[in-house]
């Protein structure tokens, strides 16, 4: 059982509110016999994002206690905490206006009046939908990076794993610089002073700064899991060119132990008097290495 102070249980009490939400939202969903198509596609979304998180708190569960992670696995939860938190507030927040949209429809038939207002929050739909896949793509992270341990006895499936991590950061940080334009926009354009009411403009810049914080978060967990799979993966030094009288070491230093990590090294040059130790150094040869004249 886990012990409720920990890092671990906080985050299986996080995932089981967060998941009850989504799934709420998905029950309300599906359960429209007749609604709009940007409606029903949300289905499939919301079903894999509560599955996803049911997933990851099972597997929190196998875990038991904080004692059997990395601090690489305990960083990843404590920014997966914010992270589900957002995503519950989100969930939420949307199953509030869904219920008003179509608070003249009964009986899971959409009625006509309701039908057109969906139709003028289809771009709110769109974008939530982006929030779903924002959490989704964390989520899976951070199941893989609890599997990790099995997963690092095979190099090369641990490289794969460390090439998906890295797609869903610089995906995260594509969504976060697509907020920031979004909001630049918004603050920039003469609509905040004349087409859109000053009190609808706040409503989405604030939308939006609070969608910023919590992918900032999102964005943190993967750095998390990719410095667990670098640990194995070891780093990789490419095209770097040394002039002049340059000193240069790459690879770890210290008391490096046999079978430690594995970097690679590719288009490395020097031009010049410049020395370039690439590989794993005994911190002592270290020092003498920097004290050289």
């Amino acid at each position: 059982m886990a012990d409720p102070l920990s890092t671990t249980a906080n985050t299986i009490a996080v995932a089981q509110l967060t998941y009850f939400t989504v799934k709420t939202v998905y029950q309300t969903i599906t359960g429209l016999r007749d609604g709009p198509k940007s409606l029903q596609d949300l289905g499939p979304d919301l079903e894999n994002l509560h599955k996803t998180i049911n997933s990851m708190q099972q597997e929190l569960e196998k875990q038991g206690n904080d004692a059997n992670l990395s601090d690489e696995q305990k960083q990843n939860l404590i920014e997966i905490q914010p992270s589900l938190q957002g995503c519950h507030s989100i969930c939420r927040d949307f199953q509030d206006k869904i219920n008003n949209t179509l608070r003249h429809s009964k009986d899971g038939r959409v009625s006509f009046r309701d039908r057109l207002m969906v139709q003028f929050k289809e771009n709110e739909i769109a974008e939530f939908r982006k929030k779903l896949l924002d959490f989704k793509t964390t989520f899976i992270v951070c199941i893989d990076l609890l599997n990790f341990k099995s997963i690092s006895q095979n190099l090369e499936r641990t490289k794969s794993l460390e090439y998906t991590f890295e797609k869903t950061a610089n995906m995260l940080l594509g969504r976060i610089e697509e907020l920031r334009i979004s909001k630049e926009e918004i603050l920039e354009s003469s609509l905040v002073r004349s087409e859109i009411q000053q009190p609808d403009a706040s409503e989405v810049l604030s939308a939006i700064e609070q969608h910023t914080i919590i992918l900032t978060h999102c964005q943190k967990s993967i750095m998390a899991a990719l410095q667990q799979t670098t640990k194995t993966t070891g780093h990789s030094y490419k095209n770097i060119a040394l002039k002049n009288t340059s000193r240069v070491m790459m690879g770890d230093m210290g008391q490096v132990q046999r079978g430690a990590i594995y970097h690679s090294y590719d288009g490395i040059s020097v031009e010049g008097p410049s020395i370039v130790v690439a590989g794993n150094m005994d911190g002592n040869v270290a020092k003498d290495f920097l004290n050289m004249n």
